[in-house]
Formats: C-alpha cells, sequence, structure tokens
C-alpha cells in the first residue's frame, strides 16, 4: 500500500511550496493568473483556488482582491515550518503538537461559545454539508480539506487573532500527516464529522462545557489515529 497519494489540490500546495524552496517564487511576488497558473498545473480551475485558499490559511499566500495572489512576508523558522513539516518532526514532536493543538483548541472553541456571530455558524454549518457530501462519494482528499477549513472557521469565530494564527500554524505543520490518516484509517472521517456536528451545537447554544468535552474527544480520537497510522507506516 502507497503512503504518497495526494489530492490535486495538494498537487497544487506542493507545487507552490517547491517553487519557493528553489527560490522561484519569493516574498512579495505575485502569483500568475488563476487561468495561466491551473493550466501550467494541470487542474481545473476550482482545485487551483482549492489549493490557494489551504496556502492562504497556512499564512503563505495572501489573496487581496483586485491585486491577485502574493506571497507573504514570512520568517525563515515560519517558512519551514510551512514548507517542510516531514522533514521536521519525529514521532514525539507530532505527538507534542496535538498536544499543543489541544490547548490552543480548547480555547478557540470556549471563546467561539461567547463570541461566535450568525456568519461564522452559517459557515461551520455549510462546511459540514460539504464534508457530509464528500464522505457520501468517499472523496476523503477533499473531506479532509474541508475538516482543516472548519476548524479555522471555529478559531476565526473565537475572535482571538493570536489563538487563530497559532492554530493556524500547528495545523500547517500536521496538515499533510492528517490528511493521509484520513486517507487510510477506515471511519476516521465519519467519525471526525460526528465531532463537528457536536460542537457546532455546542456553539449554537454557547454552552462552553460540551464544547470543551467534544475538542478533547475528537482530538483525542485523531491523537489515537495517528499512533495507530505511524505504528503502520514504521511496519
Amino acid at each position: 500500500m502507497s503512503f504518497k497519494r495526494t489530492s490535486l489540490s495538494d498537487h497544487v500546495m506542493e507545487e507552490i511550496k517547491g517553487r519557493l524552496m528553489r527560490g522561484e517564487l519569493r516574498e512579495g511576488d505575485r502569483l500568475p493568473s488563476h487561468d495561466l497558473l491551473s493550466k501550467e498545473l494541470g487542474v481545473s480551475r476550482s482545485t487551483l483556488r482549492e489549493g490557494l485558499k489551504n496556502l492562504t490559511l497556512m499564512g503563505i499566500l495572501e489573496m487581496k482582491p483586485g491585486h491577485g495572489t502574493h506571497i507573504r512576508s514570512l520568517s525563515p523558522s515560519s517558512l519551514m515550518h510551512n514548507l517542510a513539516p516531514s522533514l521536521l518532526m519525529d514521532r514525539a514532536t507530532v505527538m507534542e503538537l496535538m498536544d499543543a493543538r489541544l490547548v490552543v483548541e480548547l480555547g478557540t472553541v470556549t471563546l467561539a461559545c461567547k463570541n461566535a456571530d450568525p456568519s461564522d455558524l452559517e459557515e461551520m454549518e455549510r462546511l459540514i454539508r460539504q464534508m457530509e457530501g464528500y464522505l457520501r462519494t468517499k472523496d476523503y482528499a477533499r473531506y479532509s480539506d474541508l475538516d482543516l477549513r472548519f476548524h479555522f472557521a471555529v478559531a476565526h469565530a473565537s475572535k482571538n487573532k493570536v489563538l487563530e494564527r497559532i492554530l493556524e500554524d500547528i495545523r500547517g505543520l500536521l496538515s499533510q500527516l492528517l490528511k493521509e490518516v484520513v486517507l487510510y484509517l477506515p471511519g476516521m472521517a465519519e467519525t471526525g464529522n460526528q465531532y463537528h456536528k457536536q460542537i457546532l451545537k455546542a456553539l449554537r447554544s454557547k454552552d462552553s462545557g460540551p464544547a470543551e468535552k467534544s475538542i478533547r474527544s475528537h482530538i483525542a480520537s485523531v491523537a489515537a489515529a495517528v499512533k495507530k497510522y505511524q505504528s503502520m507506516k514504521s511496519s
């Protein structure tokens, strides 16, 4: 079994990262038009937009309405974290990142219970519906992209930009690994989306207790799956 299968949006992300690593793109550079870039990469415009949006969420790109998509200003450390996470992490580091993710997401979900507005909740509900659609078609790669966006949507609803950025950095490091876990462990995505529904229900009722319980259970489930997946890869 191969562990290197990636979605087309992953291909977009890896190509842009590769151009950065090779120095073909630099801080402040504007990317080619979507038409040109989609042709260069051999993907549809919708797939291109999905990959670029993920890179924007990771802090690598910045989309400026009317001015195109640009490479953001990145410190050397954050550049390395975002461009080559698999080179930086051993098994213990992954678990430490999962612990850090729990601490941050407990904070974001608690604040989101107080600060989420109707548009935040509508965005989360929309993402859950889309994830359900991808689960029905067993398109786990696209599900994983939306899973990432759901957690960022919760962080955005917290209205705390510091926690939001910290989560972006942590999830940026874990994103490819978590996608692989979803692809290769049956039932992982379905279980995850049930937790998403629980989180949204708690946010709607502004009840931080169930929200915190759901995020604890969700991340514990993901951490257990990551351990299992890493054992499979090493065996």
